[in-house]
């Protein structure tokens, strides 16, 4: 087997011992200094990314991106404490290996209704930096990494018919990031179980019109709030946004854990397992709201209230999943892993209340009501060279989002990825990584009789430093 920079590996068990003779002090020195610059960035921004399998990503790290997303039973660097933590158990007997990567997610979103200019999302380009650390002493490989789990998100122009003439323009961003502690330990030589600890940070943005009548069909409970008298022509406002794509006004943070398995079945064949526990994040709590009302013909203020806002019970989806690796020759590598994500727990409706600061709330549930969602990822990655490896893969995720109640604030609708990678290694220790994704269009019209256009085009790039 080749580990997914070209150089050769051992087993999932036991892998070659031949950088001991190095100088450990140097080396770690440098790679305290790669590693702080690295974090300090990741940390900051890595909840900023958006995503494409419902509101995950297709693939983390490009090694994995680049063929189709396929990751659960083959080396693809640090990414795997995101993906499958067991794999990193793939690394030789006292390695270590540290990833800095950076991603590009360009989603191309509009929005339409007969008879009005189309809206066009400026939402599109979202950036994700990455890193990862990982070591391994003899039977057990540990390490650390910070990643951008996924979200969503989209901007649309005061101008456009999603403002109702309110004069401002509307958005959501919601993002999660993991900074996450991987340990895999090789139970047998071919045996590999793994887990992680992971803290997760997510945040969110909103700002959203309604027409009158739709804010009452979304009225959950009986208001305290006193507001104006609202007829159809009126529309009502939630506004909370702090004005960075790269963190959300709204935030919450939780805990929680992965585990991975790897077994070596032949010296060409290796499968995979993970599951991915559903973190509870919390209340999601801006300070900084607006809930504004006014009238749509003439687009008059009628008034506004400044308060809280609280996004109940936040979660993201369980998930599991299992992959086949196969070194079908010496340079050619297959892999395909299937994985099922439990939406359906996490996605019935996105409730929240507003509390004024002056007393009185109301309370808001927007439906959502996703559905489960199997992913098949399809890839190979051929050593073209001795420095050289190129991939090819296919993604695809039946859209989760029930036709009825597509948002176009929230269009996680796309469902096939074709992708493409390589990896160079400059020399023994240090290489480079890229990956590029095509998404193409796909669209749904809402029962609001409002249909959204969704593609993208995606690219990683990494640069990985081995010792």
């Amino acid at each position: 087997m080749r580990a997914a920079d070209g150089r050769r590996r051992g087993t999932a068990g036991v892998g070659p011992n031949n950088q001991q003779g190095r100088d450990a002090g140097t080396s770690m020195n440098k790679t305290i200094v790669i590693a702080g610059l690295a974090a300090a960035g990741a940390l900051g921004w890595a909840a900023a990314s958006r995503a494409t399998n419902g509101m995950d990503l297709e693939g983390y790290g490009p090694i994995a991106q680049g063929q189709g997303g396929a990751s659960l039973a083959s080396d693809n660097g640090t990414a795997a404490v995101i993906n499958n933590p067991a794999t990193l158990s793939l690394m030789p007997d006292g390695g270590r290996r540290v990833d800095v990567a950076f991603g590009l997610l360009g989603p191309d979103v509009e929005a339409s209704v007969p008879g009005m200019p189309v809206a066009h999302s400026s939402g599109d380009a979202y950036f994700m930096p990455a890193f990862g650390y990982a070591k391994r002493s003899g039977d057990f490989t540990y390490g650390i990494g910070v990643f951008g789990q996924g979200g969503m998100g989209t901007r649309y122009a005061a101008s456009s018919f999603l403002a109702l003439n309110s004069g401002e323009p509307v958005m959501s961003e919601v993002s999660v990031g993991r900074l996450i502690a991987p340990v895999s330990y090789n139970v047998l030589d071919n045996l590999a179980l793994a887990g992680t600890l992971d803290f997760l940070w997510a945040g969110m943005d909103l700002r959203m019109a309604m027409t009158a009548p739709q804010a009452m069909g979304m009225l959950s409970g009986m208001p305290t709030l006193a507001m104006p008298a609202l007829g159809p022509g009126n529309y009502l406002r939630v506004d909370f946004a702090d004005g960075s794509q790269f963190t959300g006004d709204a935030a919450g943070y939780g805990v929680s854990g992965k585990f991975g398995l790897l077994y070596q079945i032949t010296p060409k064949i290796r499968v995979g397992a993970m599951y991915h526990a559903e973190p509870d994040l919390g209340d999601l709590k801006s300070e900084d709201a607006t809930l504004s009302f006014g009238d749509m013909a003439t687009g008059t203020r009628m008034g506004a209230v400044e308060g809280e806002v609280r996004v109940h019970d936040f979660h993201w989806p369980a998930m599991y999943g299992g992959g086949l690796a196969v070194d079908a020759t010496d340079r050619l590598t297959l892999s395909v892993d299937v994985k099922r994500i439990l939406w359906e727990d996490v996605m019935r409706s996105m409730d929240m209340t507003f509390t004024a600061d002056g007393g009185g709330s109301v309370s808001f549930s927007l439906p959502q009501g996703w559905e489960d969602q199997t992913v098949w990822c399809v890839g190979a990655a051929l050593k073209a060279t001795d420095a050289l490896i190129v991939r090819a893969g296919y993604n695809f995720g039946e859209n989760p989002v029930p036709e009825a109640n597509v948002n176009p604030l929230f269009p996680a609708i796309v469902e096939h990825h074709i992708t493409a990678g390589a990896s160079y290694a400059l020399d023994d220790q240090n290489s480079v990584h890229l990956s590029v994704v095509y998404v193409p269009e796909t669209d749904v019209t809402a029962a609001s009789g409002v249909t959204s256009t969704h593609s993208q085009f995606n690219a990683q790039v990494m640069y990985s430093y081995t010792f």
